[in-house]
């Protein structure tokens, strides 16, 4: 979750000030987004069927659900947090230049969008 948080503030004002393409911080966004309202439904249906009409919380506490990220998305993470890396390092002393910012941009667009399916 702290990931997703740290990413998803980093990549909203990267965009903002121009740093990376709009609709990739949307893509990317949206991404955590959905995975992450996701990850919600079903703790909340495991937690309801694991306490019946306890709360969900203690449900949780005594059942607990483990969800496994899956290589790709590891890789997707790690090529995202590059990519943040490399637009801030560029916007503070012009390096690595646009074009690593521009490679590592349609890098982590295919990550992300081979992560989703």
């Amino acid at each position: 979750l702290a990931d997703k948080v740290l990413l998803g503030s980093l990549s909203l004002s990267l965009g903002y000030v121009g740093a990376l393409d709009h609709h990739l911080v949307a893509i990317m966004v949206g991404r955590d987004a959905i995975l992450l309202i996701g990850t919600g439904v079903v703790l909340y249906s495991h937690a309801r069927r694991a306490g019946g009409s306890a709360s969900i919380f203690a449900s949780l506490r005594r059942h607990p659900l483990r969800v496994q990220p899956t290589m790709l998305s590891k890789a997707n993470t790690c090529v995202q947090f590059a990519l943040a890396g490399s637009a801030i390092s560029s916007l503070a002393f012009g390096m690595p230049g646009s074009h690593a910012v521009a490679a590592l941009s349609h890098l982590a667009l295919g990550t992300t969008l081979v992560s989703c399916a």
